[in-house]
C-alpha cells in the first residue's frame, strides 16, 4: 500500500497549499483536486522516480483514471527538478514511454460533454483547475505539444482528445503569454489549431498580456 495522504486540519493538503493558492485556487477546493504529496517510496511505485514531490492523477471527463500498462497514469512534480539526458531540469515527469494524457479537472462544470459548450485548452493542471473553479470549462494539457505523442503519428490528436465531439464546438486556446515571444510555442499553437479545425471545431486563440506577473 501507498502512504496515506497527509492532511492538515480542515482537509487542506500539506505541501501543496501555497502553489494552489498562487494559482487562484482557494483552500475550500484543495481537497477536491487530483493532486497530492507523495514521499519518495510512493513516487517510485507510481511513476518510477525515487524522489519526494507531488502527483496528479490523470482521469477522463467521467473521473475514470487513464492507464498505462494496466496502472493509473500520473504526472509527477519532484520537490527538486531532476536533470534530463540533455542536462536540463525537468519540473514535471511521467512514466517512461507512457506518452501524454489530457487533464480533466475534478472541478470541470457539468455539461462538458454537450457539443454546444465552449471549451478552453490551457497548459498545466493548476491553470485548468483554476479556470474550471471559476466556471470556465477547460481541458489541461501537460505542455504545448502534449496534445499529441508517439502513440499518434503525423501530429494527430491523442486518442483521449480525439474521442471528444469537436464538430461545431467553439474552442479557445489559452496558452501562456510566451506564445508571443517563442517561435516553438507559436508553431505548436498553429499545429493544434489545424488539428482541431480538421475535426470541425471553431478555434480562437486567447493572447494573454506579457507584462502581467
Amino acid at each position: 500500500g501507498l502512504s496515506p495522504r497527509p492532511h492538515a486540519p480542515g482537509g487542506c493538503l500539506l505541501a501543496l497549499p501555497h502553489a494552489l493558492l498562487d494559482s487562484g485556487l482557494p483552500v475550500a477546493v484543495h481537497n477536491q483536486l487530483a493532486s497530492h504529496p507523495v514521499p519518495a517510496n510512493d513516487a517510485q511505485q507510481l511513476v518510477g522516480f525515487n524522489k519526494p514531490g507531488w502527483v496528479v492523477l490523470m482521469r477522463d471527463a467521467n473521473g475514470k483514471p487513464f492507464e498505462h500498462n494496466g496502472k493509473p497514469f500520473y504526472r509527477f512534480k519532484p520537490d527538486k527538478p531532476i536533470m534530463n539526458k540533455n542536462g536540463k531540469p525537468s519540473k514535471y515527469l511521467t512514466t517512461a514511454g507512457a506518452g501524454c494524457r489530457p487533464y480533466f479537472s475534478p472541478l470541470l462544470p457539468e455539461g462538458f460533454d454537450q457539443a454546444t459548450t465552449t471549451i478552453r485548452i490551457t497548459e498545466g493542471e493548476k491553470k485548468a483547475d483554476c479556470l474550471n473553479h471559476h466556471g470556465f470549462p477547460t481541458i489541461g494539457i501537460s505542455g504545448v505539444d502534449a496534445w499529441t505523442d508517439k502513440r499518434t503519428p503525423d501530429r494527430k490528436l491523442i486518442r483521449e482528445l480525439d474521442e471528444i465531439n469537436w464538430a461545431g464546438r467553439k474552442v479557445l486556446l489559452v496558452f501562456d503569454s510566451d506564445v508571443t515571444v517563442k517561435d516553438t510555442v507559436r508553431h505548436s499553437l498553429h499545429r493544434l489549431t489545424i488539428a482541431l479545425s480538421d475535426k470541425g471545431a471553431q478555434v480562437s486563440v486567447v493572447l494573454l498580456p506579457c507584462e502581467l506577473n
